[in-house]
């Protein structure tokens, strides 16, 4: 990623994108390995905010598409839930 000073990918855990770059030179091919090693995507977002530039950035450093790159699993609820829904029906009683 070009440009002066750091390029966080993920906010909440301080990930740079030169972070994503040296654990792909240190052999960290696989997505899942990645996010282990930088921790990236494991903060309270799950990844929703940072997981696309991180893999866009492997995918870049090692020449591939984003597809060829793989992608990581998200863990349910993937879509927003009213908190209203976890509570369950009303009851009078």
């Amino acid at each position: 990623v070009a440009g002066k000073g750091k390029a966080f990918v993920d906010q909440q855990h301080d990930v740079t994108a030169s972070d994503v770059e040296l654990a792909q030179r240190e052999g960290f091919e696989s997505v899942e390995h990645l996010k282990r090693y930088t921790t990236l995507g494991m903060a309270t977002d799950q990844g929703k905010t940072s997981n696309v530039a991180g893999l866009a950035i492997m995918a870049a450093v090692t020449g591939k598409s984003i597809p060829e790159t793989g992608t990581t699993i998200y863990r349910p609820p993937y879509v927003p839930v009213a908190i209203g829904a976890f509570a369950g029906h009303h009851r009078d009683e």
